[in-house]
């Protein structure tokens, strides 16, 4: 547990060091890279249609920015890249100049390993204030509790954070940090201490994600995107989501208020990105990028201006609700280069649908894939099977409805209660796994009418039946001839989808002809926007 007496005699040692103190920023995520799109993740061997790839952690660049801007040295360590071993011993050759390590913890399954890490940093550096933030532990204060592990972050992390590091310098008491806002942590007799709420940052007014070319260097698309190849980066325009579904841990976090910053400031950061880190992909991160109509259109505005002036070819993949999209919203998307929609479909069950997400339904689900089909958008549904009421006759239902669903990805994972999800006390009692279990890529509950195993071979029997349909030959043909820009981005992804196993040779050999491509072509270099 971190005292007070160990930073102070940090600082005495290095009192002399005109330099500002250092604050180390981890993303525990841990995986082998795989041909350089995809990391296997421990935990996450599953493939349920969703790759997995090396993307920069943009929350905690966003913080090590706001930390900097107050005067401290920042650096950002990913663990994917470096592993364990060379997280700590990086520490240690920085042990003299810090004063804090920042971890993102932005998912359950990653608790039992960001334990582990904490204890080592502490044996390996000293008793160093270890902070954690993110999505578990605004839902789940009890992290806390974890060895190692000395004060969590609840809600946004840019404030709370510099406050916890600057009290901790000055070697304030622990019962000191009562006075700081919106954390958890242990007093003096090991008892949890949770502050009051802390009111949402001013995101217009926190400075640019701190970026690093090193890491940026090995962000790569995903396997279908526009363009097919290049550099990505995660940006954002807001932050928060407007809608309470049940199984979201979004209003724990954001308490359903949207706050955006300019749409000026975000082209401007697109710009810089794309002209200064040759990036030409962007995944935005804004949880409903569509849900105040008039901010989305002002966003395409400024970065369609923007697109003319940089003259380079480039793309943008952002998440949407379905309730909220019409005509003149696509011709702007497409318009500013947004050629990627992640929809949450989460199921085509109306029953299902009006239990967990109640503002949606299926007929304008579907009206509004097709009308986005018509206008050369490329589009990833996201569904959950095996909610408590999950039933063998169910997942069957399902299974036939969704062959009709005219995407060109899909994405089926298991229901995961987190805590801090309206879901959570409903499920707590049929949770059938540990915390490194809630990865969403295996069922963590026990249903009422299928068990694990038959949930277990569901989804990638829906996931073959889905690509292998002849409904999805013949969406994608009609949608690759449509619009032969796209020709690239598919050529791309149905070998993905073949080295997956997830389509058969014989409908490879079907979709593969309509892009056109001869095989030779297949690694002819595709125009980037690299300025590096």
């Amino acid at each position: 547990m971190y005292r007070s007496s160990a930073l102070q005699t940090r600082e005495e040692t290095v009192s002399a060091d005109p330099r500002p103190r250092l604050v180390a920023f981890i993303d525990p995520l841990e995986g082998e890279r795989d041909a350089k799109i995809e990391i296997t993740i421990p935990g996450r061997k599953r493939y349920t249609g969703s790759p997995v790839g090396i993307k920069d952690p943009i929350a905690l660049q966003y913080i090590a920015s706001y930390f900097e801007q107050h005067g401290y040295r920042t650096t950002v360590l990913l663990r994917g890249l470096m592993g364990s071993e060379g997280i700590l011993e990086r520490l240690a050759e920085l042990q003299q100049e810090l004063v804090a390590v920042c971890i993102a913890l932005h998912s359950t399954y990653l608790v039992p390993d960001v334990a582990r890490l904490s204890k080592e940093i502490k044996a390996r550096v000293g008793d160093l204030p270890i902070i954690v933030g993110g999505y578990h532990p605004t839902g789940d204060t009890d992290i806390v509790l974890e060895e190692g592990i000395d004060f969590a972050v609840i809600g946004e992390g840019e404030e709370t954070a510099l406050e916890i590091v600057r009290y901790a310098e000055r070697g304030a008491t622990l019962d000191e940090f009562r006075e700081v806002l919106g954390i958890a942590y242990l007093d003096a007799n090991g008892e949890k201490v949770v502050t009051p709420p802390r009111g949402r940052v001013d995101y217009a007014a926190v400075p640019w994600p701190k970026r690093e070319r090193e890491i940026l260097e090995l962000c790569q698309p995903g396997p279908l995107s526009y363009p097919p190849t290049g550099r990505v980066a995660q940006i954002a325009y807001s932050r928060g989501c407007p809608y309470g579904c049940t199984f979201c841990a979004s209003p724990s976090m954001w308490n359903r208020k949207v706050n955006y910053r300019s749409a000026e400031d975000c082209a401007a950061e697109m710009k810089h990105l794309i002209v200064d880190y040759g990036v030409n992909n962007f995944f935005f991160c804004d949880l409903s990028f569509n849900g105040n109509r008039e901010r989305l259109m002002e966003l395409c505005d400024a970065v369609a201006a923007m697109k003319e002036e940089v003259g380079v070819p480039f793309g943008s993949h952002v998440m949407c609700t379905s309730t909220i999209i019409d005509e003149k919203i696509l011709k702007a998307m497409k318009r500013a280069n947004f050629w990627k929609i992640d929809y949450g479909i989460e199921d085509v069950l109306e029953g299902t649908i009006s239990r967990v997400k109640s503002f949606q339904r299926v007929w304008k689900i579907r009206e509004t894939l097709a009308a986005t089909n018509q206008h050369g958008i490329l589009m990833r549904g996201l569904m959950m099977i095996g909610f408590p009421w999950e039933t063998e006759e169910s997942v069957r239902i399902r299974e036939d409805i969704i062959d009709q669903f005219p995407v060109d990805q899909l994405r089926i994972c298991y229901f995961t209660p987190f805590k801090g999800t309206a879901l959570y006390a409903e499920c707590k009692d049929r949770i059938i796994v540990g915390l490194e279990g809630f990865t969403t890529d295996q069922p963590p509950i026990r249903c009422d009418g299928i068990d694990t195993q038959g949930l277990l071979d569901a989804v990638p029997r829906m996931l073959q039946r889905f690509y292998n349909s002849e409904n999805y030959i013949a969406t994608m043909s009609e949608k690759c001839e449509n619009f032969p820009e796209l020709a690239d981005s598919y050529f791309h992804f149905w070998n993905y989808l073949r080295r997956k196993k997830l389509i058969s040779e014989r409908t490879h050999g079907r979709l593969i002809p309509v892009t056109r491509i001869r095989e030779s072509a297949a690694a002819r270099p595709v125009e980037t926007a690299w300025r590096t």
